[in-house]
């Protein structure tokens, strides 16, 4: 039988991601794609912890001054 051609060898292409050129052994470049998604999932996990707390920083605010507020009323 004569091959069909449809499998490329992956030795012989530059697997790549995130613009990182991957290892040729499969195992490294399992290795290689999971060291880096866990640096893209610490970097957001980072930023939404950033967000969350700006958002409650914003929030002590508008707090305070309602308590201030609260305070003229009573007085």
């Amino acid at each position: 039988m004569k091959p069909t051609g449809k499998g490329k060898s992956r030795s012989k292409i530059d697997a790549k991601y995130n613009g990182v050129t991957l290892p040729a052994d499969a195992t490294q470049r399992r290795r290689m794609r999971n060291k880096l998604s866990a640096q893209v999932h610490r970097k957001r996990k980072e930023d939404a912890l950033n967000t969350a707390t700006e958002e409650v920083e914003g929030c002590n605010v508008v707090i305070s001054k309602l308590k201030a507020q609260l305070n003229d009323m009573r007085a």
